[in-house]
């Protein structure tokens, strides 16, 4: 990369912002011609319209949706938990292995550091050795899975959640009820603001794949507003009974913790999603607890239907949606369980652990950095502060990107140096517009975010118009990333 020349600390603004210090270089060390050059200035900008779930969280983050979402690629090359947990004790505390169980080595050794204090502290409960009463006529699969969730958890349910079986045309309805038009509005925000970045491919309706991901994918859930618990069909078999764990791991945080939380829904950082990482994180946990329990016999029926889920036509559909979007949508379910685990590790396991985890659900993780990586969550570790670009032209959305984003769009090398960043999008010209600017750990993380920002550049196609640079705000290094569509 080409040593930029030193800009002034405080820059003047442009239309995208601080101007370039130098005109932008490619790996390749050959200079390309700028494609904003000669670009009018829009009109000022105007007060964003703010969302409730950010733009980098999918509709299809519902709490509660099962983690099905992946696509049959995701069965074939994951980790399974079920191979990571053969080795750890996860046996509730008042429930025994059955007999054809397969044994399991010793705990590994716990964390020495200490979780971060909270600023809200989770409830004081009182040891309870009882479980919340099972109501006559509720199916045994039920009580049974509903009395796991209790013994893991360390505590009962205060009232016995209502399971509710719904067939395909009631679930399908049941699941999209609360979507309206203004989650519609928003996801088409986001579709315009991935694809100014090259995010998703042109012409793809987000709001379309969105809710065939969810139709496809989605075989039960939870709504913390309404306190409906729903699952899709009515036969019982390992793979409902799986399904049921994680709900009701839901519905008891809930009952307990309260996960209607629309103070950070209505945030424009990643708090949300790290709310959904632990959420979600914690449900795996314990449906991979309850999983590990399992016989061979029923682990392998189990799997069996996994692996049968998803149709021929299921999979064509799954293919035909971008990528971007079902990591995005799988990243709780995936990431959020390494979270979770670390942070019950760290407490030292046991009730301390849960309530460790209570304390995160209260205060999760501001950064999708901190889910990524639970070290920097436990430390306490402050949130980066970079300031925003200027906009030329209608505000549409602003916030951050985070290092989720940048490790699905430059690879997880360069998302690993991320230190913060604030986008702002606006309506020019008859385009959407992004313009980012991010910082780094260090100045190799810097050029290597620089490099994969010019070679972003390059790949540009169509009419999309993409620039990058690097340049000096507030005293802070930063990348400047561009892109209009």
């Amino acid at each position: 990369m080409s040593e930029p020349q030193p800009p002034a600390d405080e820059p003047t603004s442009g239309q995208w912002g601080p101007p370039p210090s130098v005109p932008p270089t490619l790996s390749n060390q050959q200079r390309y011609a700028d494609p904003f050059a000669g670009m009018a200035s829009g009109p000022a900008p105007e007060t964003p319209k703010r969302r409730k779930e950010g733009v980098w969280v999918a509709l299809a983050a519902i709490i509660g949706a099962a983690a099905v979402i992946g696509g049959v690629a995701w069965y074939t090359q994951r980790d399974t938990d079920d191979e990571a947990l053969a080795g750890r004790d996860l046996t509730p505390r008042t429930t025994q292995d059955s007999p054809d169980d397969e044994a399991g080595s010793d705990d590994p050794a716990v964390p020495e550091n200490e979780a971060v204090e909270p600023e809200e502290a989770a409830p004081e409960i009182a040891p309870n050795g009882d479980n919340a009463v099972c109501p006559d006529g509720t199916r045994q699969e039920v009580c049974d899975a509903a009395r796991f969730v209790e013994d893991f958890r360390g505590r009962p349910f205060q009232t016995f959640p209502v399971v509710e079986f719904a067939d395909e045309d009631e679930f399908l309805e049941r699941l999209l009820d609360d979507v309206d038009q203004e989650d519609i509005d928003e996801t088409e925000v986001q579709g315009e603001v991935l694809g100014s970045l090259g995010l998703i491919r042109p012409g793809v309706d987000l709001v379309r794949v969105t809710t065939q991901s969810l139709e496809i994918g989605v075989v039960g859930f939870y709504d913390p507003v309404s306190k409906e618990l729903v699952i899709r069909g009515s036969e019982i078999n390992p793979f409902v009974e799986l399904i049921m764990v994680h709900e009701l791991v839901h519905a008891h945080d809930d009952q307990w913790l309260d996960l209607d939380r629309p103070e950070i829904e209505d945030l424009d950082d990643e708090t949300f999603l790290g709310f959904l990482a632990v959420v979600e994180g914690n449900a795996n946990r314990v449906e991979s607890a309850w999983r590990a329990e399992l016989s061979p016999r029923k682990r392998s029926e189990l799997s069996n239907l996994e692996f049968s889920f998803y149709g021929p036509d299921d999979i064509a559909i799954l293919q035909q949606i971008p990528s971007f979007v079902l990591e995005t949508q799988f990243f709780p379910y995936e990431d959020g369980p390494v979270l979770v685990r670390a942070i019950a590790d760290a407490a030292g396991g046991g009730d301390a652990g849960e309530r460790a985890v209570d304390e995160a659900i209260l205060n999760p993780p501001p950064t999708s950095e901190q889910s990524l990586h639970p070290q920097q969550y436990l430390d306490g570790e402050s949130v980066p502060v970079i300031s925003a670009p200027a906009a030329s032209g209608e505000v549409i959305d602003e916030g951050v990107i985070g290092e989720l984003v940048f490790d699905i769009w430059f690879g997880d090398v360069v998302g690993d140096g991320w230190n913060g960043d604030r986008y702002v999008s606006f309506e020019r010209d008859g385009q959407t517009c992004t313009v980012i600017n991010v910082a780094a750990d260090s100045g190799e993380d810097l050029d290597e975010f620089f490099d994969a920002a010019a070679d972003w550049v390059g790949d540009a196609e169509g009419d999309d118009l993409r620039r990058s640079d690097q340049t000096r705000v507030d005293g802070v290094d930063v990348v400047i990333i561009e892109g209009c569509r």
